[in-house]
């Protein structure tokens, strides 16, 4: 037999009578072909298979198959094995699994039947290109096209249409279905035909991706439907999971295009259920007249273009829906307007959007930081003051630094200090402020006044507002301080001193307004004595740039970061609840406020659907009157409205300005927000009592409560959404303004809150903004007011434990609200921000609130470009200093927003844990190098004294693959944050890995592995644990174990095996090569160890269940001793436990080493040879 890295074969089937001749030829075992009459050429290096299909009499007999390609042998990687399948008409060819880099389908001018099927297993096959020529699938008789399921496909090009450009698939298709499997293309193009044989409707495609997911930049079908009586489905529907940014749709109805309800012309549908789309493009051809027009999905259309007029007659309208159930969508009227159908949310489109959680985030030692650049020496520093002495002391230390003070004591009055500050202002320039009212105990704010809370928030956040406006042009520095708790209000026990939250908001948007000024917003808990503050000040002010938010604990300093935390899996019946969850029924009772907004109206309706319950709704909107003649105008046609509104303005003596118009456009908007929730809540067999009232008018909002404590006796959701937005800079943001923006949302609040305290209340739910988090530049004001709410909501943890709290910090919206007006949607495209999909937001809060019992902020939204951008191109960490490392580590940063970060590049030429780790030939990162890497993380910020206890939670999500053996940069996070209880810290970490794939516009990000390291600084319990040093006879062999293990030399660490009661247990192997390089650099989980774990368990499974597998998921895995230290043989014991495995490494005393609990696996696809599941059942069975 020819080595089977230097052939060339073809196979030639000649298929004469219209049947195929079934027949196989083994070639080296490995690679297998199932064809007719084959013949092989052993003479050329080249690896090339030429599979031609010649079909004489044009006749295909279905369900017979021609040709079957495996193509797994490891000698054929990276040998660029191209397969070429030329064919007129009539026979298939499948394509299985291998080391293919190429498959070209030419079918010669004549794609009239199914000629070709790619498959692959999960593990085992890829294709870097693949050339589709006059491809063309009869879904009639072949009933999916499967496209390298689970593979990566890196280059699609059909030369097909109009001359297609590389990146471009292009399918022809009938009915049934195209499975996407994992498959990132550029652009995937549909084109639905005229068929023979009476194939019957044209253009009905159903594009699945399941669980997988499908990257495209571009989706464009072209159906041209044929006459079909009865027709009720759509003419695409497109469930991936994936992300595209555009989807255009194309439709050309001829005369004879018949519906279902028997009019022409009448309805063209379009399910569309993929979400993280950013654009979508409908053109729409109805005899001589097209439409073009682009919208966001679910959104406000944008009319692009027209060419022609639709006749009369040839059409009435036109509707583009997200799914064949009520939700958001388009609607081309009779008339030609443009509208909006209302509905309500879509819990899975939640799933297709991070759900990310603010969290304390360990920052490094202050000494490791670079410097900010602030000198203090010479400079004129403004100080505020506060009532408990820091202030004294830091004028002091300012002044022995060099320092000029222009102090404002805590006594002074607003009034006095802006007259100050404007005399210090003309006596020279001001470097910085420093800016501590909020340092002062401000007691429990819920026995507040209104008049006592809008005094503490004017010396707190209005002061600073005015006096960071008035040094504007000078751009000084501000330091703010806090004293939420030392956490910023994000650890377990809630916030403290909650007015501190406004001047964190105000502080952090200061900081987007004046990039290159230095911006702190520095944190303490409640009993910080004074004088250590005022050094802690000091140094945050000299040094780490790269954080705004800071807190001081304990000698440690904590950033706020952000981690992923998704939601429970929906149920089989769709509902979100879980345990934990509060049930939405039509017992529920609802207070909802800026219930006229549109989000806040679509928000309501969706609850209301949910759970047909109780709903007050407030609004400064008058109630709205159903019968009024102008709402009715505003919902049927807009542009007519806007015609009447003009009139009726110029007959009324004024001028008919834009301005003028929309503003009465306006007012009817939020009538006709108001109006469509009332609606909602009744339609769903609900209770809707709506108030117009004022919220900053104390007096009226009791009332209102008067009125709920009457009807209901309680709240289950108090939902509080009022707000304004008005973005502008310090410069020209007005003082009448700024209080506008923040009283109407913390003012509201308090007055709602104040008088329904008393009331059993189930949950809180604040509307806060990406704003309030981050900090945004003209929007200081709100800024502030939303993240005060969010202490607000923190808060309730620490004094009211009983009522859940949840904060949403919405991204801009998509479709509704305020970010769709003006050009707030082309700023968030130009910063990189993605607008955030109306139906995935609508379901958000009703899943929030049945899904758990999570209290906290949640940030909702999904790419968040310069919005969480940083702030210093190393997170302010200077270069090299956090000393010796392993093997994992790389060029760190610590990022501000996703923790201590390091970027490793790994070459498996290099690297033996690679190298000797291949999964069918291609090098793919051992898993217990994965949990490796989380724990050399961790450790680079570990304080002094504390050491990795263990790592937790381990779960292998996709293989880390190094295709051509080629060298791959992988990113491992880890935000390290207190325990809940007790002094340990938890390192929350993430592996990704990026790819640029042909026709992608950025690359593809793959979060690969997740988990938690435990940091500690107790000292390992030993343990003891009962071991069989001596194998009995029986035992199985290295040289068994690896004939169907995969791993190469460096990770054959079992020497013999044997079933040891209940368990099999394993000695180690005792000469192994070096693991990594350099061979001296420190590990801290002994990987290997942890690879004779999982290794053990895995005989266990092979020879009871003749399964094979691969790693899952870790519950936990701990050292107790360094295996340097340890003579003599190690033995792991794994034993069966729920669904996995329990592990003990040990020596032969049986002194524990590591310890591996909650170990799970998944099924390895192919099978053991008889042989080997003959010995291994003899052993383990």
């Amino acid at each position: 037999m020819a080595d089977v890295g230097s052939y060339r074969a073809k196979v030639l089937i000649d298929n004469f009578a219209g049947t195929v001749v079934d027949a196989s030829s083994r070639i080296e075992g490995d690679i297998v072909w199932t064809a007719g009459r084959p013949t092989r050429y052993d003479d050329v290096a080249a690896a090339t298979v030429t599979v031609t299909l010649r079909n004489f009499d044009g006749y295909f007999t279905p369900g017979n198959t021609s040709s079957a390609l495996y193509a797994t042998h490891p000698a054929l990687r990276g040998k660029g094995l191209t397969v070429k399948i030329t064919s007129p008409a009539g026979v298939e060819t499948q394509i299985f699994a291998g080391y293919i880099d190429t498959v070209e389908v030419d079918t010669m001018g004549d794609p009239d039947l199914c000629l070709v099927t790619l498959k692959a297993s999960d593990v085992m096959a890829r294709f870097g290109r693949i050339t589709l020529d006059d491809l063309f699938i009869q879904t009639a008789r072949a009933t999916s096209y499967s496209l390298a399921g689970g593979c990566d496909v890196f280059r699609i090009q059909a030369d097909l249409l109009n001359n297609d450009s590389a990146g471009t698939l292009t399918v022809f298709e009938n009915r049934g279905k195209l499975k996407a499997g994992n498959a990132s293309l550029g652009t995937l193009r549909v084109v639905p035909t005229t068929v023979p044989r009476d194939a019957g409707i044209v253009g009905a495609l159903d594009v699945e991706g399941a669980d997988s997911q499908m990257n495209l930049q571009k989706f464009t079908i072209t159906p041209v439907p044929k006459t079909v009586s009865g027709w009720t489905g759509p003419i695409l529907k497109y469930v991936p999971q994936g992300q595209m940014d555009t989807i255009a749709f194309h439709f050309r109805c001829p005369d004879d295009f018949v519906v279902a309800n028997g009019t022409n012309h009448e309805r063209v549908l379009v399910d569309f259920l993929a979400s993280g789309v950013s654009k979508m493009q409908i053109r729409v051809s109805l005899y001589q007249g097209t439409m073009a027009l682009t919208a966001m999905v679910g959104s406000t259309v944008y009319l692009l273009s027209s060419a022609g007029d639709p006749t009369d007659g040839a059409w009435r309208h036109i509707s583009v829906t997200r799914n064949t159930a009520t939700q958001w969508g388009l609607e081309i009227n009779d008339n030609g307007s443009i509208g909006l159908i209302p509905g309500v949310g879509d819990l899975r489109a939640i799933d297709a959007l991070p759900r990310r959680i603010p969290v304390p985030s360990l920052r490094p030692a202050i000494d490791r930081c670079v410097e900010t650049g602030v000198v203090l020496d010479g400079a004129r520093i403004v100080v505020r003051g506060d009532g408990g002495g820091v202030a004294d002391a830091l004028v002091k230390r300012l002044e022995k630094a060099g320092a000029t003070v222009l102090f404002g004591p805590a006594e002074t009055s607003d009034d006095d200090f802006a007259a100050r500050l404007a005399e210090w202002q003309q006596e020279g320039p001001i470097a910085g402020v420093y800016w501590l009212p909020a340092l002062d105990d401000e007691g429990d704010v819920t026995a507040y006044e209104l008049h006592e809370w809008q005094g503490a928030l004017q010396r707190r956040v209005k002061g600073l507002y005015a006096t960071m406006r008035a040094l504007w042009d000078g751009s000084p520095f501000l330091v703010s301080a806090t004293r939420l708790g030392g956490y910023h209000g994000y650890d377990a026990a809630g916030a403290a001193s909650v007015l501190g939250g406004s001047v964190t908001g105000f502080t952090k948007s200061y900081k987007k307004e004046r990039p290159d000024a230095l911006v702190k917003a520095v944190d303490m808990p409640p009993s910080r004595k004074t004088a250590a503050i005022a050094d802690l000040l000091i140094e945050e002010t000299l040094r780490d740039p790269g954080c705004v938010e800071i807190g001081r604990v304990g000698g440690q300093r904590y950033g706020v970061a952000f981690v992923e935390v998704p939601f429970a899996p929906l149920g089989d019946d769709g509902s979100p609840w879980h345990e934990g969850g509060m049930p939405l029924t039509s017992d529920s009772v609802f207070l909802v406020t800026g219930a006229a907004g549109s989000i806040v109206s679509a928000i309501t309706a969706d609850l209301a659907k949910a759970s047909g319950g109780t709903f007050h709704l407030l609004d400064l909107t008058p109630t709205p009157d159903p019968d009024d003649a102008d709402l009715a105008t505003f919902r049927a046609d807009k542009n007519a409205l806007k015609a009447t509104i003009a009139t009726r303005l110029k007959e009324s003596g004024q001028k008919a300005t834009p301005v003028a118009i929309d503003r009465e456009i306006a007012r009817l908007e939020r009538l006709e927000a108001a109006l469509t929730a009332i609606e909602a809540v009744t339609d769903a067999g609900g209770t809707a009592y709506y108030y117009s009232v004022d919220l900053t008018d104390p007096a009226a909002v009791a009332a209102v409560l008067d009125q709920v404590r009457e009807r209901s006796g309680r709240i289950d959701v108090l939902l509080h959404a009022a707000g304004l937005e008005i973005s502008r800079n310090l410069p020209e943001k007005e003082p009448r303004e700024y209080n506008l923006v923040f009283d109407v949302k913390t003012s509201g609040w308090f007055n709602v809150w104040h008088n329904a305290k008393d009331l059993e209340v189930g949950a809180v739910v604040v509307f806060s903004s990406v704003a309030g988090r981050f900090g945004n530049q003209g929007q200081t004001d709100y800024s502030a007011a939303n993240d005060l709410l969010c202490k607000v909501v923190s808060n309730l943890r620490r004094t009211r434990p009983q009522t859940r709290g949840i904060a949403t910090d919405w991204t801009a919206w998509g479709g509704i609200g305020m970010a769709t007006r003006g050009s707030i949607p082309k700023i968030m495209e130009m910063a990189g921000v993605q607008m955030l999909p109306p139906d995935a937001g609508v379901a958000w809060v009703r899943r929030e609130l049945e899904s758990s019992a999570y209290s906290g902020e949640v940030i909702v939204a999904g790419v968040l470009g310069a919005m969480a951008a940083e702030y210093h191109e190393t997170g302010g960490l200077a270069a090299d200093p956090l000393g010796a490392h392993g093997p994992m580590i790389g060029d760190v940063n610590a990022s501000v927003h996703t923790g201590i970060t390091s970027t490793t590049t790994l070459d498996p030429a290099q690297q033996a844990f690679l190298h000797d780790h291949r999964i069918d030939g291609t090098p793919v990162l051992p898993g217990v190098m994965g949990m490796e890497s989380f724990a050399e993380v961790a450790s680079l910020i570990a304080p002094p004294g504390y050491r990795v206890a263990a790592v937790e939670d381990v779960a292998f999500a996709a293989p880390v693959k190094f295709f051509r053996d080629e060298p791959r940069t992988l990113t491992i996070s880890a935000v390290v944050s207190p325990a809940p209880e007790g002094a340990d810290l938890l390192a929350r970490c993430t592996l990704t890995a990026s790819r640029q794939l042909p026709g992608q516009a950025t690359p593809t990000t793959t979060t690969h592995f997740t988990g938690t390291v435990r940091l500690t600084d107790a000292e390992p319990e030993a343990a003891q644990a009962d071991v069989t040093a001596d194998a009995p006879e029986g035992a199985v062999d290295q040289g068994l174990v690896y004939t169907f293990y995969f791993h190469g030399p460096a990770y054959q660490v079992v020497e013999q095996a044997w079933r040891d009661g209940d368990g099999a247990t394993a000695r180690m192997s005792s000469d192994l090569p070096d693991n990594h390089v350099p061979a001296d650099a420190p590990l801290l989980t002994a990987p290997r160890l942890v690879e004779l774990s999982f290794q053990t368990a895995g005989l266990w499974e092979a020879g009871t269940a003749g399964r094979l597998a691969l790693p899952m998921r870790v519950g936990r895995t701990s050292v107790l001793r360094d295996p340097a230290s340890v003579e003599g043989p190690l033995f792991a014991k794994a034993t069966p436990r729920d669904g996995g495995f329990d592990v003990v490494v040990t020596d032969g005393s049986g002194s524990v080493i590591v310890v591996l609990d909650g170990y799970q696996t998944v099924q390895l696809p192919g099978d053991l040879s008889d042989d080997v599941a003959a010995a291994l059942g003899r052993t383990f069975g």
